[in-house]
């Protein structure tokens, strides 16, 4: 009777002792629970006005979205459109190395990319995303695509699509 009062009593002991240990490694950042980051659904885009300017951050914001300017931009023109129904807002960027075109949303990129061009991945990035590229003939196209937009980039001077700068609205 007294082995088994011992034995019950050891291993209540050996239980409070593995609690304590559990609680003593618990992390308190796993007490707290998700935070959740609330956002205001996107809704369908507005038709946009035809909107000229030399300006990346206006274009930037007439655009909506993070976009890619190409070096030297000398001009460029943001107008709204429309793609099986849906409304888009382009984007055309002028610089001294490439053109750049531009459609939001993502899902419309086939009104901005060729047809008759096959693109492959590159070795190239930008914004942090894969640059996917076409040739035909001596021609090269780059194709950028984010969760926002799609890009087409013309290189005006080979062999690159050549320096770009980030323009967020």
């Amino acid at each position: 009777m007294i082995r088994r009062l011992v034995a019950i009593l050891l291993s209540l002991i050996l239980m409070a002792a593995f609690y304590v240990f559990a609680l003593m490694m618990e992390d308190e950042e796993s007490k707290r629970s998700d935070e959740f980051l609330v956002q205001e659904a996107e809704g369908p885009l507005e038709r946009a006005e035809l909107f000229q300017s030399a300006d990346a951050r206006e274009l930037a914001r007439a655009f909506g979205v993070a976009l890619p300017v190409p070096e030297g931009l000398t001009s460029g023109t943001v107008n709204g459109g429309g793609y099986h129904g849906y409304t888009t807002r382009l984007v055309s960027l002028e610089g001294a190395s490439a053109r750049v075109t531009g459609i939001r949303p993502a899902s419309a990129a086939p009104g901005i990319l060729q047809g008759d061009l096959v693109f492959l991945a590159s070795d190239k990035a930008l914004m942090g995303y894969e640059l996917l590229m076409a040739k035909r003939g001596d021609e090269v196209y780059y194709a950028l695509l984010t969760p926002d937009a799609a890009f087409l980039i013309t290189p005006l001077l080979p062999p690159g699509p050549g320096g770009f700068s980030l323009a967020e609205p």
